[in-house]
Protein backbone atom coordinates (compact mmCIF):
# COMPACT_ATOMS: atom_id res chain seq x y z
CA UNK A 1 0.00 0.00 0.00
CA UNK A 2 2.85 1.94 0.76
CA UNK A 3 4.37 1.98 -2.56
CA UNK A 4 1.30 2.48 -4.16
CA UNK A 5 1.01 5.49 -2.36
CA UNK A 6 4.63 6.66 -3.13
CA UNK A 7 3.86 5.83 -6.89
CA UNK A 8 0.45 7.91 -7.33
CA UNK A 9 2.17 10.90 -5.40
CA UNK A 10 5.27 10.64 -7.99
CA UNK A 11 2.59 10.81 -10.92
CA UNK A 12 0.69 13.91 -9.52
CA UNK A 13 4.18 15.81 -9.15
CA UNK A 14 5.10 14.63 -12.20
CA UNK A 15 1.64 16.15 -13.84
CA UNK A 16 2.37 19.35 -12.65
CA UNK A 17 5.66 19.51 -15.08
CA UNK A 18 3.52 19.34 -17.36
CA UNK A 19 1.13 22.05 -19.61
CA UNK A 20 -1.59 22.01 -22.22
CA UNK A 21 -1.85 24.18 -24.91
CA UNK A 22 -4.75 25.45 -27.75
CA UNK A 23 -3.09 27.00 -30.53
CA UNK A 24 -5.22 30.14 -31.81
CA UNK A 25 -3.43 30.95 -35.44
CA UNK A 26 -3.72 34.50 -35.14
CA UNK A 27 -5.19 37.34 -33.08
CA UNK A 28 -8.29 36.72 -34.65
CA UNK A 29 -11.07 37.61 -32.78
CA UNK A 30 -14.97 39.44 -32.90
CA UNK A 31 -14.45 43.24 -35.08
CA UNK A 32 -17.09 45.47 -35.10
CA UNK A 33 -17.35 47.95 -37.23
CA UNK A 34 -19.86 50.89 -36.16
CA UNK A 35 -21.46 53.26 -37.72
CA UNK A 36 -23.26 57.03 -36.61
CA UNK A 37 -27.45 57.39 -37.17
CA UNK A 38 -28.60 59.23 -39.76
CA UNK A 39 -30.64 62.37 -38.23
CA UNK A 40 -31.83 62.85 -41.82
CA UNK A 41 -33.78 61.32 -44.51
CA UNK A 42 -31.94 62.18 -47.98
CA UNK A 43 -34.46 65.37 -48.52
CA UNK A 44 -32.56 66.43 -45.49
CA UNK A 45 -36.01 66.57 -42.89
CA UNK A 46 -35.38 65.06 -39.82
CA UNK A 47 -35.95 61.68 -39.06
CA UNK A 48 -39.36 60.67 -37.25
CA UNK A 49 -38.65 58.71 -34.24
CA UNK A 50 -41.32 56.05 -34.66
CA UNK A 51 -39.43 55.04 -37.83
CA UNK A 52 -37.08 51.76 -37.79
CA UNK A 53 -34.18 52.16 -39.18
CA UNK A 54 -32.23 49.56 -40.83
CA UNK A 55 -28.98 49.06 -42.61
CA UNK A 56 -27.12 47.51 -45.05
CA UNK A 57 -23.50 47.12 -45.49
CA UNK A 58 -20.94 44.94 -47.33
CA UNK A 59 -17.00 44.48 -46.88
CA UNK A 60 -15.85 43.91 -49.95
CA UNK A 61 -11.74 42.49 -51.59
CA UNK A 62 -10.45 45.69 -53.47
CA UNK A 63 -8.09 43.12 -55.39
CA UNK A 64 -10.53 40.75 -56.30
CA UNK A 65 -13.96 42.90 -56.17
CA UNK A 66 -16.05 40.60 -54.41
CA UNK A 67 -18.06 40.60 -51.61
CA UNK A 68 -16.64 39.06 -48.33
CA UNK A 69 -18.89 39.27 -45.54
CA UNK A 70 -22.59 41.19 -45.91
CA UNK A 71 -24.93 42.35 -43.92
CA UNK A 72 -28.59 43.39 -44.45
CA UNK A 73 -31.65 44.77 -41.72
CA UNK A 74 -29.24 45.16 -38.74
CA UNK A 75 -31.37 47.37 -36.34
CA UNK A 76 -27.83 48.58 -34.46
CA UNK A 77 -25.45 50.95 -35.93
CA UNK A 78 -22.85 48.48 -35.37
CA UNK A 79 -21.77 44.72 -37.24
CA UNK A 80 -19.57 42.18 -35.34
CA UNK A 81 -17.83 39.70 -37.70
CA UNK A 82 -14.95 37.09 -37.59
CA UNK A 83 -11.95 38.94 -38.54
CA UNK A 84 -10.04 35.78 -39.73
CA UNK A 85 -12.96 35.30 -42.52
CA UNK A 86 -10.48 37.77 -44.51
CA UNK A 87 -7.62 36.73 -45.67
CA UNK A 88 -3.99 38.06 -44.69
CA UNK A 89 -2.20 40.73 -46.53
CA UNK A 90 -5.60 41.64 -48.57
CA UNK A 91 -6.84 45.21 -48.63
CA UNK A 92 -10.89 45.61 -48.09
CA UNK A 93 -13.42 48.64 -48.00
CA UNK A 94 -16.37 48.73 -45.72
CA UNK A 95 -19.41 50.48 -46.67
CA UNK A 96 -23.00 50.88 -45.35
CA UNK A 97 -26.53 51.98 -46.28
CA UNK A 98 -29.28 52.95 -44.08
CA UNK A 99 -33.18 52.33 -44.87
CA UNK A 100 -36.29 53.87 -43.58
CA UNK A 101 -39.30 51.27 -42.88
CA UNK A 102 -41.97 54.03 -42.99
CA UNK A 103 -40.52 55.13 -46.37
CA UNK A 104 -38.59 52.28 -47.85
CA UNK A 105 -36.31 53.90 -49.10
CA UNK A 106 -32.20 53.41 -48.65
CA UNK A 107 -29.73 55.91 -48.21
CA UNK A 108 -26.60 57.32 -50.31
CA UNK A 109 -23.91 54.80 -49.32
CA UNK A 110 -21.66 55.96 -46.60
CA UNK A 111 -18.31 57.17 -46.85
CA UNK A 112 -15.85 54.31 -47.49
CA UNK A 113 -13.43 52.55 -44.79
CA UNK A 114 -10.63 50.93 -46.20
CA UNK A 115 -8.40 48.98 -44.17
CA UNK A 116 -5.34 46.03 -44.73
CA UNK A 117 -5.63 42.91 -43.07
CA UNK A 118 -1.70 41.92 -41.69
CA UNK A 119 0.27 38.95 -41.92
CA UNK A 120 0.48 36.73 -38.90
CA UNK A 121 2.96 34.64 -37.87
CA UNK A 122 2.44 30.58 -38.48
CA UNK A 123 2.31 29.02 -34.96
CA UNK A 124 5.04 25.95 -34.67
CA UNK A 125 5.12 24.88 -31.28
CA UNK A 126 3.41 23.86 -28.79
CA UNK A 127 1.09 22.35 -31.40
CA UNK A 128 -2.95 22.55 -31.13
CA UNK A 129 -3.89 20.48 -28.67
CA UNK A 130 -0.77 19.64 -27.06
CA UNK A 131 -0.54 17.95 -23.91
CA UNK A 132 2.91 17.07 -22.00
CA UNK A 133 4.36 19.63 -22.63
CA UNK A 134 8.04 20.26 -20.67
CA UNK A 135 8.19 23.08 -18.31
CA UNK A 136 9.93 26.21 -19.03
CA UNK A 137 8.09 26.24 -22.53
CA UNK A 138 9.52 27.38 -25.55
CA UNK A 139 6.99 28.65 -27.86
CA UNK A 140 7.88 29.36 -31.93
CA UNK A 141 6.50 30.71 -34.79
CA UNK A 142 7.59 31.35 -38.84
CA UNK A 143 8.97 34.70 -39.49
CA UNK A 144 6.85 37.11 -41.14
CA UNK A 145 8.57 38.85 -43.65
CA UNK A 146 8.86 42.78 -43.04
CA UNK A 147 8.51 41.84 -39.31
CA UNK A 148 11.08 43.36 -36.79
CA UNK A 149 8.98 42.94 -33.85
CA UNK A 150 6.39 40.10 -32.55
CA UNK A 151 3.94 40.65 -29.44
CA UNK A 152 3.24 36.82 -27.59
CA UNK A 153 0.43 36.33 -25.50
CA UNK A 154 0.06 32.86 -23.67
CA UNK A 155 -3.59 33.04 -20.96
CA UNK A 156 -5.11 30.36 -19.80
CA UNK A 157 -8.68 32.20 -20.60
CA UNK A 158 -9.97 31.82 -23.85
CA UNK A 159 -10.50 35.63 -24.60
CA UNK A 160 -7.19 36.74 -23.81
CA UNK A 161 -8.54 38.94 -20.72
CA UNK A 162 -5.95 38.09 -18.40
CA UNK A 163 -2.73 37.03 -20.12
CA UNK A 164 -0.06 35.16 -18.17
CA UNK A 165 2.56 36.50 -20.71
CA UNK A 166 2.43 39.05 -22.64
CA UNK A 167 6.21 39.86 -24.19
CA UNK A 168 7.85 41.60 -27.43
CA UNK A 169 10.67 40.23 -28.67
CA UNK A 170 12.65 40.15 -32.07
CA UNK A 171 13.04 36.62 -32.45
CA UNK A 172 10.75 34.33 -33.97
CA UNK A 173 11.00 31.85 -30.64
CA UNK A 174 10.17 32.85 -26.53
CA UNK A 175 11.12 30.06 -23.80
CA UNK A 176 9.16 31.00 -19.70
CA UNK A 177 7.76 29.19 -17.22
CA UNK A 178 4.27 28.85 -17.07
CA UNK A 179 2.11 26.95 -14.05
CA UNK A 180 1.78 23.63 -14.71
CA UNK A 181 -1.63 21.57 -15.32
CA UNK A 182 -3.59 24.41 -17.19
CA UNK A 183 -5.02 24.56 -20.43
CA UNK A 184 -3.31 27.89 -22.18
CA UNK A 185 -3.90 29.55 -25.26
CA UNK A 186 -1.44 31.52 -27.51
CA UNK A 187 -1.18 33.71 -30.21
CA UNK A 188 1.74 35.47 -32.03
CA UNK A 189 1.75 38.98 -33.87
CA UNK A 190 3.94 40.60 -35.92
CA UNK A 191 4.87 44.57 -34.95
CA UNK A 192 5.90 46.35 -38.03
Amino acid sequence: MRIYHKRYIFFLMAFVLYLSFIVIDSFAKNRTLSWVAPTTYTDGSAIDNTDAITYYGYIKDISMDTISEQFDNVAETSFIFQDNVLKQGFTYAFWVKAKSQLHGTLSEESSIYVWKVPYYPVLTSPVDNATGVPNPVTFTWQAVTGAKKYRLVVDNDADFSSPEVNVITGNTSWTGTLSGSTLYHWRVRDLR
